[in-house]
């Protein structure tokens, strides 16, 4: 498993990916894909302080490392708190946390299908 950040969700019509695999025109594409930058691998254990698993974006040369993959692969979406040292830098909203900050930490604690569970 590794977390990925999801920026688009697509499909390409059949006669376009004809033509942009010519080479291959028996190849079965997916439905649907999925455009996926990705954050670091997991570490071997959770941080001391917060027993939570910290995790970095991918950066190769100021690029983010993405892919796009068939959407049936992805598994659930998760809970990350942006780390940060001191004060809140205030130019941090929700719209833009995810592209000012650099490391997060993974929240295992919370699980969305939980709150559909609990009356």
């Amino acid at each position: 498993m590794r977390i990925g950040r999801v920026r688009a969700i697509f499909s390409i019509p059949e006669a376009v990916r004809q033509h942009l695999i010519p080479s291959a025109p028996n190849l079965q594409c997916p439905r649907h894909l999925a455009y996926v930058e990705w954050f670091s691998k997991f570490p071997r254990g959770p941080e001391t302080h917060y027993q939570m698993y910290k995790v970095t974006a991918t950066l190769t040369e100021r690029e983010k490392i993405a892919s796009v993959v068939p959407l049936a692969l992805l598994e659930r979406s998760v809970h990350l708190h942006p780390k940060w040292g001191g004060p809140v830098p205030v130019d941090w909203t929700s719209e833009n946390v995810m592209d000012e900050c650099a490391t997060f930490y993974l929240n295992q604690y919370k699980n969305p299908h939980d709150f559909y569970n609990l009356y």
